[in-house]
């Protein structure tokens, strides 16, 4: 049965990696550091209750978590863990979020735009992450499109939100459904939004055609794709930005994000950021004040999340500072001690790492994970997310020390 075979691919991934896949030249790995006692409550809870509401998993972090050095979307890590994670659901609802575009880029991961076609101009804005736009969608990823421009996407499923975002650039723009007669939608609001969705419902499900196209100046901010899952089933959102530290985007603008993370309301969330503030020279007590900041942030939500942090995995040592990586590290293992709802998964702790030459698990960069690292990841982080639908008890080492 495909549900079984997806789930035990994933958990055996982290059987044989965890026996012997140890950093190279660390003996055998320490636990990853998790907290497990209340973390996974509230994930928990939502599976259980999916049948009236959806569970959703959103996914922040950098380039790691968006799938840079995957040669296809479907390849990247976080792509398997949400197939398993619907495919553990079968019959079940199912929404998935489609960035305008994402910020991958070739050779490794030529598949930046998710839309089939555009005409037109359009200009990649990353939120509030840039200077004059104050705006944070869900994925720091809209577009600006000019007027004329279009997109066209194709998607499977019952209808989709269309995702917009009426400040800065509030105006028109409309849509069509498999060639039918086009639906304008306005982007000026009384009480301007961070994000905001238009619902276009399909006459039937399967394949369909939507296109997009501006009457005027507008930030579209891409779609959300629903396949019975618009009351019901689980909901996944990539929410990850490639070059991404703590401050930027996710801290620049907290409070519009915060009421963007309200509306989408998550019931787990799962951070993987960190490698650019080792990268960039961050200093350490920075670093983790800024990640209080963000699970301060997440933890005053309405609904509280449950909260994972994924840590990269070591890094090659020819790239700046990533003989440090250990002291960033130590910062979340300490934050995590300090926060009972934050559980933490070490990728460094369970992965060898990488070469400046790249091969086994990473890209010819010497950096990101290809196809067979996102694998790897994949069964990491999906031995945590799948974890309740699975019927495991998620990892629950207590935190290692940096070696």
């Amino acid at each position: 049965m495909r549900t079984r075979s997806l789930l035990t691919c994933l958990l055996v991934v982290v059987v044989l990696l965890t026996a012997g896949s140890c950093r190279s030249g660390a003996g055998a790995p320490a636990p990853s550091a998790t907290r497990t006692v209340g973390v996974l409550d509230q994930w928990r809870a939502a599976l259980a209750g999916r049948a009236s509401e959806p569970a959703v998993w959103y996914s922040i972090g950098e380039s790691l978590a968006e799938g840079q050095g995957a040669s296809t979307v479907e390849s990247r890590w976080f792509t398997q863990v949400s197939d398993a994670l619907h495919a553990a659901d079968p019959g079940g609802g199912r929404a998935d979020y489609v960035p305008a575009r994402q910020r991958v880029y070739g050779p490794d991961s030529p598949w930046g735009n998710r839309y089939s076609a555009s005409e037109g101009t359009l200009v990649m804005r990353d939120g509030s992450a840039e200077a004059g736009y104050g705006f944070a969608d869900l994925g720091h990823k809209a577009l600006e499109m000019a007027p004329g421009a279009s997109l066209t996407f194709s998607v499977t499923g019952t209808s989709v939100d269309l995702c917009w975002v009426g400040a800065p650039l509030a105006g028109t723009f409309s849509y069509t459904v498999d060639g039918g007669p086009p639906v304008s939608v306005s982007t000026t609001t009384e009480t301007p939004a961070p994000a905001s969705r238009t619902r276009a419902t399909f006459a039937t499900g399967g394949d369909h055609t939507v296109v997009v196209t501006a009457a005027s100046d507008v930030v579209f901010a891409g779609l959300m794709v629903y396949d019975g899952g618009e009351t019901s089933g689980i909901t996944t959102v990539d929410g990850a930005w490639s070059s991404a530290t703590l401050a930027v985007p996710f801290l620049t603008d907290l409070e519009g994000w915060r009421q963007t993370t309200s509306t989408l309301a998550p019931d787990l969330v799962t951070i993987e950021l960190g490698g650019n503030d080792v990268l960039q020279g961050t200093d350490p007590a920075t670093f983790r004040q800024q990640a209080q900041s963000l699970v301060d942030m997440l933890m005053s939500l309405p609904t509280p999340p449950s909260i994972y942090w994924v840590f990269p995995y070591q890094f090659s040592p020819t790239l700046d500072n990533a003989d440090q990586m250990g002291t960033y590290q130590d910062q979340i293992a300490q934050l995590v001690a300090a926060n009972p709802s934050v559980g933490l998964l070490s990728l460094r702790d369970q992965m060898p790492a990488a070469t400046a030459a790249g091969g086994g698990l990473y890209a010819s960069d010497g950096l990101h994970p290809n196809d067979a690292g996102q694998r790897v990841i994949a069964g990491l982080v999906g031995a945590v997310v799948t974890a309740p639908l699975a019927g495991t008890a998620s990892p629950s080492p207590s935190p290692s020390p940096t070696r």
